[in-house]
């Protein structure tokens, strides 16, 4: 084996002992965990919130995912997917949850739509008092 040969493996082997533990991990099985069972409040007349004053709005913040969806009103549910704890977004065109990871999908109570994900997303009691919302994440 000549020298140029013999150096580009070894870039080549030194790369893949950096990108292989990277792309791993980025699927692994370092869950997310939402430790904060405190009460969350959003108030609606906040730049950042506004998208929920329309059906159809949402937003995830602090490990929640909150939507104002068109039957059942304003929901919240933890927004740390039950499978490899990737953060969930709302799929405003198929009316659903979708995870951008492995493509769980998961219903507005929280139910899994389909898999990978076997377990429910957490779903959170939510009161509206005007345009404050109390998110219940005990």
């Amino acid at each position: 084996m000549d020298r140029r040969k013999a150096l580009q493996q070894m870039v080549a082997g030194s790369a893949t002992l950096f990108v292989v533990p990277s792309a791993l991990a980025a699927c692994g099985s370092s869950k997310k965990k939402s430790s904060d069972t405190s009460p969350l409040t959003v108030n609606l007349d906040d730049a950042k919130f506004a998208s929920l004053k329309e059906q159809g709005g949402s937003v995830v913040t602090d490990n929640t995912i909150i939507i104002n969806t068109a039957a059942d009103g304003i929901v919240a549910l933890s927004s740390i997917c039950t499978h490899k704890g990737c953060t969930v977004g709302y799929d405003k065109a198929h009316k659903d949850i979708l995870c951008p990871c492995h493509r769980s999908e998961f219903a507005f109570d929280g139910s899994v739509l389909q898999g990978p994900a076997t377990k429910p997303l957490p779903k959170y009691k939510v009161t509206r008092n005007g345009d404050t919302l109390t998110i219940d994440r005990s």
